[in-house]
């Protein structure tokens, strides 16, 4: 509560309350660093799309939680949680252990469409912190078929 000389300042307790809820009700995440490695730093343009994303460790096919941002940006220092949830029936505070990877594309579509540049911490919990993601590996675009 705000002390004004004193006084407690009860127009700002549901203020307060609100924001203590809103903290509450983000449920479990992850906080933690991005960075691009000096050789993959000569391969993108300060443009180019990067995704940090938490999936399920289980199945590596559901995604949790997502937050686009650009090269321009990185380092960049984050944080996941369920408002960046994909949906509300799959929320990062649903399961205990995640992959946490990062990809950096030319593509602004989610979807993988080329040799993008990826990063990865596997199985850690949904509430880490200090996670040091660093995207330093190319990865090839599989096409269907080939």
């Amino acid at each position: 509560m705000l002390m004004l000389k004193n006084v407690m300042c009860w127009l700002c307790l549901p203020l307060l309350i609100s924001l203590n809820l809103s903290a509450a009700e983000q449920g479990a995440g992850i906080t933690g660093v991005v960075s691009l490695s000096p050789e993959m730093a000569l391969k993108v343009s300060p443009k180019d799309i990067v995704y940090v994303y938490a999936v399920d460790s289980k199945t590596r096919r559901i995604t949790l939680a997502t937050l686009r941002t650009t090269v321009r940006k990185l380092p960049l220092h984050f944080t996941l949680n369920d408002t960046l949830a994909a949906s509300p029936e799959r929320r990062l505070s649903g399961v205990r252990r995640v992959d946490l990877l990062a990809r950096v594309s030319r593509n602004p579509a989610a979807a993988q469409a080329g040799p993008d540049l990826m990063g990865e911490v596997a199985g850690i919990a949904n509430d880490s912190s200090g996670v040091e993601l660093l995207i330093d590996t190319l990865m090839q675009c599989v096409q269907p078929g080939g």
